[in-house]
């Protein structure tokens, strides 16, 4: 997909989109997958099964549909500057490439002697994206990038390189062909499992956590497992209806909600207030105890 052009947009962030689907607005985040210096802007949209969104976007979108879109957002990034000589490695999976092949045309143009490594697992050959973008890159960049793929269900004879970025995988990467200690930031995006692989392993290897750099990759439409241990099946109190002060660009409005009226973000919609786009790296929060039976909620 091909956006309007580019004017000096930071690299590793992503879009909100939204539209309206039978009547029901919907609003999904793909990152950028074009560099600073492209002319384009652009986003890859893997196509989910029974996904809203990316169905319309792969089977129905056409010249000149109007779909809103939101500035660009995001902090999986580092500041780059001309002059240092740096090493910058990044292990994504899947879809998790899109956002790393921006930050890696980005950094290799922006820093003339810097270096980037990338290992990148997939199923199979075919089903790597941006397999001649990421050829025409090492081919652009001799010596400074190189690629390593990590295929699950290919037979290479390749015992370090055919199967998943699982732990094991992991730790001998790091000991043969990524050696921490050679490099400066370290970039991950993909499934959770592959992240919280690599990070823990990269930490066993004394990488201060200031310098990994992760992205979380996982389907939108996934649904909520009660049964999960991990999560609190505790039920709320019912306690009549509620006062809720909503702060928007410094103006407060009052809302009342009662036990059947949804979330808080139902509520403000269904008061016509334009509130932020909830969207990946967009929201933050902080975990606490309460102390009174007010609350304050700030993003």
């Amino acid at each position: 997909m091909t956006c309007r052009k580019n004017t000096g947009l930071p690299k590793g962030e992503h879009l909100t989109l939204r539209r309206a689907f039978k009547g029901e607005e919907v609003r999904r985040s793909y990152s950028i997958c074009s560099a600073v210096d492209d002319n384009d802007l652009r986003i890859a949209v893997k196509a989910i099964p029974q996904g809203v969104f990316s169905g319309f976007l792969h089977q129905q979108l056409v010249a000149g549909d109007r779909i809103e879109v939101g500035p660009p957002i995001g902090h999986f990034n580092v500041p780059l500057e001309p002059g240092p000589r740096k090493r910058y490695a990044a292990f994504a999976a899947g879809s998790g490439i899109t956002p790393v092949i921006s930050i890696i045309k980005t950094t290799l143009s922006a820093e003339p002697h810097s270096a980037f490594s990338l290992v990148y697992g997939n199923r199979e050959t075919r089903s790597i994206i941006f397999r001649e973008d990421l050829e025409r890159l090492k081919n652009t960049y001799l010596g400074r990038f190189s690629i390593t793929h990590a295929l699950s269900r290919e037979d290479r004879d390749n015992p370090l390189l055919d199967g998943r970025i699982d732990c094991g995988r992991t730790r001998r990467l790091l000991e043969t062909l990524v050696p921490p200690e050679r490099f400066d930031e370290f970039f991950l995006c993909g499934p959770k499992e592959m992240i919280d692989t690599v990070h823990e392993a990269l930490i066993e290897k004394g990488v201060d956590r200031s310098r990994i750099h992760f992205e979380l990759f996982t389907a939108p439409d996934q649904t909520f497992d009660r049964s999960d241990s991990r999560y609190s099946t505790r039920e709320a109190q019912t306690v009549g209806h509620s006062t809720v002060i909503v702060s928007l660009e410094g103006k407060s409005t009052t809302l009342s909600m009662g036990p059947d009226d949804g979330s808080v973000l139902e509520a403000v919609r269904r008061a016509r207030l334009k509130c932020l786009m909830p969207a990946k790296g967009g929201c933050a929060q902080r975990v606490g105890q309460r102390s009174s039976k007010d609350a304050s909620i700030c993003a």
